[in-house]
């Protein structure tokens, strides 16, 4: 089962579990996040995510973040 579809499109044995936070978290955490989502990527998604990892995101607020597309 997949709750709120959040590993949706990634094959089966790849699927992390749901971790729910219910804390604040900072920049370089943000970071960190969105290179392990590219990581985990599909293979047919291979020029995305080496995209996404080149890619810094900036946290705005407490639940807006920014990436600078080139």
């Amino acid at each position: 089962m997949n709750p709120g579809g959040a590993n949706k499109g990634l094959p089966q044995q790849q699927q992390a579990p749901v971790q729910e936070r219910d804390f604040p978290f900072d920049e370089s955490e943000l970071n960190f996040y969105w290179q392990e989502f590219a990581a985990l990527l599909p293979q047919d998604y291979t020029a995305m995510a080496m995209r996404m990892q080149n890619m810094r995101v900036k946290l705005v607020d407490k639940v807006t973040f920014e990436v600078v597309l080139d």
